[in-house]
């Protein structure tokens, strides 16, 4: 029952099987004299995912009081291959972890808006048909003494849609519209960190760790339906960097 909007019902059933596959190297020793590394493997991945789908109120068409036809939405696939390679070097010092990924959507679930009762938006799911996000992602953590650690990592991503139809109602009636010009909504193309610590042994007193961390994010969309493509500016969320600080107390 949904209260003042009336009643509606519906279901679907989704089943998939997700296949994994990967391979791995570990360097030789040989090869570890010869780059000057401790320790050093890559590896390729191929993946497959899947999200079931479901239904939504606000997929809904709208009967006066009550809600008739709720829409499904489709399950979401994707196909993702993955690249990468950890290092351990300087004497164990220093860990590097590079992965290079590549992911293939199918009918990719879209959290989107369409007109409810008496003109009030309402929250709704659909599909893009066709999907693509590439990028690369690069982890280290360096231990210059016992003492101090700095942790770090930088991505950049690529993410856009490749086909994607939706009905949207103009004067009165659903059109459907080509929305594969729109960015991706919460893909920020760069987005970074820098961490440092440093542990303090005070005997008796324990432990005492200082540390400072920087965040940075890439100007980030924050659009659902078509009329936020059209005020991009006003949807979205300027890049903007992060700085925190603790300071941890261990006996």
């Amino acid at each position: 029952e949904l209260g003042a909007f009336g009643e509606s019902s519906d279901d679907r059933n989704d089943d998939d099987v997700s296949p994994m596959a990967s391979i791995k190297y570990l360097a030789t020793d040989t090869v570890l004299e010869t780059l000057h590394m401790d320790d050093a493997m890559t590896y390729l991945t191929y993946s497959t995912g899947f999200r079931s789908g479901g239904v939504a109120v606000g997929n809904g068409d709208f009967d006066g009081d009550n809600i008739i036809d709720l829409e499904n939405f489709k399950p979401e696939y994707v196909d993702m291959w993955e690249w990468g390679f950890k290092i351990d070097a300087l004497d164990r010092m220093l860990r590097t972890n590079v992965a290079i990924f590549y992911e293939d959507y199918t009918d990719i679930q879209l959290t989107t808006t369409k007109p409810g009762p008496f003109g009030i938006p309402l929250p709704a799911i659909e599909n893009a048909a066709k999907a693509e996000m590439q990028g690369v992602e690069i982890e280290f953590t360096l231990l210059p003494t016992d003492k101090l650690r700095f942790m770090g990592s930088v991505a950049y991503l690529d993410a856009e849609f490749k086909e994607y139809l939706s009905e949207v109602p103009i004067d009165g009636e659903q059109v459907v519209i080509d929305r594969s010009d729109e960015p991706m909504p919460r893909a920020p193309e760069w987005t970074a960190y820098l961490s440092a610590d440093y542990n303090i042994q005070t005997g008796t007193m324990g432990t005492i760790t200082p540390n400072f961390l920087v965040r940075y994010s890439d100007e980030t969309y924050g659009g659902f339906d078509r009329d936020s493509f059209y005020v991009a500016d006003a949807v979205s969320i300027p890049s903007e960097t992060f700085y925190d600080a603790r300071i941890t107390w261990a006996l």
